[in-house]
């Protein structure tokens, strides 16, 4: 990542809003290395951290020191920059109808969007008048064979894989939101002909809007995947799709 510090700034991949673009790291690392360019000036510095994300490597233009103390952080302190920084991101983002909901509240949202849901980002959005509470998946790393899955097929198998989970988890929240209709999710899902190994894949934009009491009876096993599915609205691209989640 590169590390810019600008007026005083710290400047994270381009990004002044870096600290409520998305959910922290949180990532247990080590100092291993800092080295400096004595012609540009640019630190490099190399952290040492688990077996999922085994180095970390930052590209620091400017104060070394400031711009480490802005993005690193002692152990001991790390659900003091969770609650942080999820406080930041509530006041972003759950505005509106859901501003005032208590701070327990909110936090209880987002630790279950980063937690539970494993989201990217989380928010709100209006859909047919009525309010959703978002989750954000990202972009599936997996890129599927179009040989072998036809869009409904590669559809199914990511809401039983990833999306029907997602869903199941907010059943708890559920009760604490009334003033929201349902849960979004959305996620992107690459896709491409193996065969023409030079091409570049193409995306399904996959949003999946939920109704809250419909999310809480499949929670207690009052209505199977399918009847959940048949319940919401699914867009693949825009577009309004069903599909058949089991046969």
């Amino acid at each position: 990542a590169s590390i810019d510090m600008v007026n005083g700034n710290v400047v994270v991949g381009g990004r002044q809003d870096w600290q409520t673009a998305g959910f922290p790291l949180l990532l247990r690392a080590t100092i291993s290395s800092i080295k400096v360019d004595k012609r540009t000036g640019v630190s490099r510095v190399e952290l040492k951290g688990n077996s999922l994300i085994p180095v970390v490597r930052l590209e620091i233009h400017g104060d070394v020191n400031a711009a480490l103390e802005a993005v690193l952080a002692p152990a001991d302190r790390e659900e003091v920059l969770r609650h942080e920084s999820y406080k930041a991101l509530s006041d972003r983002f759950l505005v509106g109808p859901i501003a005032g909901l208590s701070d327990s509240t909110k936090q209880s949202l987002l630790a279950y969007a980063d937690t539970v849901a494993r989201a990217s980002t989380a928010g709100l959005t209006r859909f047919k008048g009525n309010i959703y509470f978002v989750i954000d998946l990202g972009t599936d790393p997996i890129i599927h064979d179009d040989i072998k899955l036809s869009q409904g097929q590669r559809l199914a198998v990511t809401i039983n894989e990833r999306i029907l989970g997602v869903i199941k988890g907010f059943a708890p929240h559920v009760a604490d939101v009334p003033q929201l209709a349902g849960l979004k999710v959305q996620y992107i899902v690459g896709h491409k002909d193996f065969l023409e190994e030079m091409a570049a894949p193409q995306v399904d934009q996959i949003e999946f809007y939920v109704p809250s009491g419909l999310i809480t009876k499949f929670a207690e096993a009052d209505i199977t995947t399918q009847q959940l599915a048949e319940g919401s609205v699914i867009l693949v691209n825009g577009n309004r799709v069903s599909v058949q989640l089991s046969r």
